[in-house]
């Protein structure tokens, strides 16, 4: 019986994240502003993972730095599919040049992919020269998209 039970949840979580994620006539799933919302929170998330990153760069052992480098790796491979069409809302940071420049911005978050996938081979190795290296791509590929598909941020 227990087993029925958990098969019958499975099937009841797999049928709703399916609802859920399927969209009528290629509109959105998820509101618009759940979208941005989720999305500036995923980037604050990457910016402090980042400067983690950096912070572990002066360690003897880089180890710990593996899981906040998968975390932003995982992050970099996600992060096209946080854009689509319809979260072009005016309280986004993104301009609307993330959707008029569709195949440029999915080139610069292939880089931002190919710049923190670097990262786990320097930390596996222990490489401090690969992983500061690794870590100053990021920071450009990040600056870059960042000049070209974000808002200008007010001085703090």
């Amino acid at each position: 019986m227990k087993a029925g039970a958990v098969i019958g949840i499975a099937i009841g979580i797999f049928a709703a994240f399916g609802t859920a994620r399927a969209a009528p006539r290629g509109g959105l799933s998820v509101p618009a502003d759940q979208v941005v919302a989720a999305r500036r929170a995923a980037m604050a998330m990457s910016g402090v993972t980042l400067a983690a990153l950096k912070a572990q760069a002066g360690a003897e052992d880089l180890k710990r730095a593996g899981f906040p480098a998968r975390g932003l790796d995982a992050w970099a491979k996600a992060l096209p599919g946080m854009f689509p069409p319809g979260s072009d809302m005016t309280s986004s940071e993104a301009l609307p040049a993330v959707w008029a420049d569709r195949a440029g911005f999915d080139a610069a978050a292939r880089s931002f992919v190919t710049a923190t996938a670097a990262l786990a081979p320097a930390i596996s190795a222990n490489d401090k020269a690969a992983y500061t290296a690794a870590l100053d791509q990021v920071d450009k590929t990040c600056s870059a998209c960042h000049d070209k598909y974000r808002k200008p941020r007010e001085k703090r």
